[in-house]
């Protein structure tokens, strides 16, 4: 996806709305679950669970890797065993 500079406010409630635009690109429908990770640099990863457990886990090679750490992808089951925490 090509970049975009789009600002968003946070609302009382702790949301922000994900413009039509991105969300008919990447398929997000109402209702659909996220996953949100918080990166040491300061940034925000949010991915669809399915595109989020297409990847192979770099430390074990379970072939659902879960989320990406440092740059690896790691399954729920490596989370748990390193002590990461996300």
């Amino acid at each position: 996806m090509e970049d975009c500079n789009i600002h968003r406010t946070i609302d009382e409630l702790g949301r922000i709305i994900i413009p039509r635009e991105i969300r008919n690109k990447l398929g997000i429908n109402e209702g659909d679950k996220l996953i949100i990770f918080s990166d040491s640099d300061d940034s925000i990863t949010i991915k669809l669970p399915e595109r989020a457990l297409s990847e192979p886990c770099d430390l074990c090679g379970h072939p659902e890797g879960a989320i990406t750490h440092n740059g690896k992808v790691i399954c729920g089951y490596c989370v748990g065993r390193e002590g990461i925490e996300v």
